[in-house]
């Protein structure tokens, strides 16, 4: 695990080269609410910078003003993202009604607070192409507040979670940011759904560290490594942005060559996108069922597919699923059940070890539920095809490992 911190305009006069020695990243608050800018911003990020310091910026959320209005301040002030700086976060910590403590929290403000953020990371997603939004929130809200919504697992997870609470001494942590992980890990934490795993963890607010005379400051740890944490920076080869699209041909050997992989893995699209360069959801579910000798019946398109292995009663648990050889794995951006045809998709096809399912047709999860990724990872995706079955175009995106 690495080690970081968040900063803003409350931890004063930083000295970067007394603070940066230790660290291996920081997030930096640059806007809040809509006319919001955080006055020290312009200047932490250019001595993060020249400590080689790997970063990112953060909104803190007001969502009783509009989502839009925000995502655009803040992508104003950020500007380019360069090599060497994390994706956009999303500090979401309040809800519409701050303030109002004798509100009663409804259903009808679940959906309002889960439209909210999505119009929010729409509006940064497409500012920066090929970038994903982090979300920084606590179990309780998300929970509470938000319904334990799954429509923002591809979002990277940075948790507040406090080991020692907010005592003055007990939540202070050791001097040396590199015995972080040992200290925190005396409370482990785990991801909730429908994350399977956390990115960054913000362990205590109480961190004294050299550099900073005024305040205590935020201490976070990333769950991975150094050449994770580049990439997810743009600083290494697998990032978003660097991988070149392959040939139909090479899709097709890269797939065979994961025969022996839990997933076969591709790329997220949108199912609007009336011609997107990926792999189609039909010619993975005809590879994977001539694999494993099984004859494919189900309409074509992740959509309907969804909607007919519910009607055939054909649904199973998720978990059942992963270890289930031949299963297929989805994941929609909103129910694909309740309403209609969803903007992404995303799904995958368990290759667990074991007898190999002989059904007529292709078993589905329960999939909006639990995520298909961790940090860092690619992400399964496949539009809804209005056709039958075909041939990948040249220029499709190669199917990429998933998750061991």
């Amino acid at each position: 695990m690495l080690s970081g911190a968040d900063v803003s305009v409350h931890q004063g006069n930083i000295q970067w080269d007394a603070f940066a020695s230790r660290l291996d990243f920081v997030f930096i608050r640059a806007t809040y609410g809509t006319e919001g800018v955080d006055r020290r911003f312009a200047t932490n990020r250019a001595e993060a910078a020249r400590c080689g310091l790997l970063r990112g910026y953060y909104h803190y959320a007001s969502p009783r003003l509009d989502p839009v209005e925000q995502a655009q301040k803040l992508c104003s002030v950020v500007g380019d993202l360069e090599p060497g700086e994390l994706d956009i976060v999303l500090d979401l910590e309040e809800t519409q009604h701050a303030g109002n403590n004798g509100h009663v929290w409804t259903s009808q403000d679940t959906l309002a607070l889960q439209g909210w953020t999505r119009r929010f990371v729409q509006e940064v997603k497409s500012r920066y192409p090929g970038r994903l939004v982090i979300l920084y929130t606590r179990h309780n809200f998300w929970h509470d507040c938000l319904g334990g919504s799954s429509e923002f697992v591809d979002c990277p997870l940075w948790i507040a979670n406090y080991t020692y609470g907010l005592d003055s001494l007990r939540a202070r942590p050791p001097a040396n940011p590199k015995d972080w992980a040992d200290w925190a890990h005396k409370k482990p934490l785990s991801a909730w759904d429908p994350w399977s795993a956390w990115s960054f963890w913000q362990i205590t607010a109480r961190a004294v560290m050299p550099g900073i005379r005024t305040n205590t400051v935020d201490a976070n740890l990333f769950n991975g490594t150094v050449s994770e944490l580049r990439r997810l920076a743009r600083l290494e080869a697998g990032s978003v942005t660097s991988e070149p699209l392959p040939t139909a041909d090479a899709l097709c050997q890269k797939l065979l060559s994961q025969a022996d992989d839990r997933y076969v893995f591709g790329h997220e699209v949108r199912l609007t996108d009336p011609n997107p360069s990926a792999f189609d959801c039909s010619e993975l579910i005809e590879w994977g069922c001539a694999q494993l000798a099984v004859e494919p019946t189900m309409p074509d398109g992740s959509w309907m597919q969804a909607r007919h292995v519910k009607a055939a009663r054909l649904l199973m648990p998720v978990d059942t699923a992963i270890a289930t050889r031949g299963a297929l794995l989805f994941r929609f951006s909103t129910d694909p059940f309740t309403g209609g045809r969803p903007e992404h998709a995303h799904v995958a096809m368990s290759w667990a070890t074991g007898a190999p399912s002989r059904r007529a047709t292709p078993r589905m999860a329960s999939g909006c539920s639990r995520p298909l990724t961790a940090a860092g990872r690619t992400r399964a995706g496949y539009r809804a095809s209005t056709t039958g079955p075909r041939r990948p175009a040249a220029g499709s995106r190669a199917a990429q490992r998933g998750p061991r």
